[in-house]
């Protein structure tokens, strides 16, 4: 395979019609092909780096390391440019048994990636807010709720929190107006 091969088919046509950058190499890693999306990607036009070494351009090209290991590598992700993610897949090319060169596909994956992102962040947001969510249910609608700074009641708190644990019934007495309901509620809402 030569580079005027590939300039002479239709096959530079095809590949410029894919959403996908394709680069094609030889065996010692000089550029053959370079499509349209490619130079997108990249920003570099096609007339400056076919027929050159693809090393001069992108010294840790994934082609390069296809190439030395003789063997594919699929989807690995990178950001050639800024804001901008792309999967990029690539395999060696035998001819009749022999490594004439390798090929590689970047597809953008911004959008996806972007979203990926945003849903880990929402995750990460839910899950405090959980946290938060519970934090209230436990402390503001329950034993938050008992007000007072005496010993006596600080008492009655913790042993009604160890209560609440427990699978047993609970019989509060007390005076009229002493918080009987109030401790009622934070034992059942603490219970779960």
């Amino acid at each position: 395979m030569t580079l005027k091969d590939l300039e002479n088919s239709t096959l530079v046509s095809v590949l410029n019609a894919l959403h996908e950058g394709v680069c094609v190499v030889d065996r010692e890693g000089t550029v053959l092909l370079w499509n349209e999306k490619a130079e997108e990607i990249y920003d570099i036009p096609a007339q400056d780096i076919i027929g050159k070494p693809l090393a001069h351009f992108i010294p840790n090209a994934l082609l390069l390391k296809v190439l030395k290991e003789k063997k594919a590598m699929e989807t690995f992700l990178h950001k050639p440019r800024q804001s901008r993610y792309f999967a990029t897949s690539a395999r060696p090319l035998y001819i009749k048994g022999e490594l004439v060169g390798a090929v590689s596909s970047d597809k953008d994956v911004t959008e996806i990636t972007n979203l990926g992102f945003e849903l880990e962040e929402t995750r990460t947001r839910l899950e405090y807010l959980q946290e938060e969510v519970s934090k209230i249910a436990e402390d503001g609608n329950s034993f938050g709720q008992i007000i007072g700074k005496s010993r006596l009641l600080k008492d009655r708190i913790l042993r009604a929190r160890q209560v609440a644990k427990t699978n047993i019934g609970v019989l509060i007495v007390g005076e009229s107006g002493t918080g009987k309901e109030v401790f009622a509620r934070a034992i059942h809402q603490a219970s779960g």
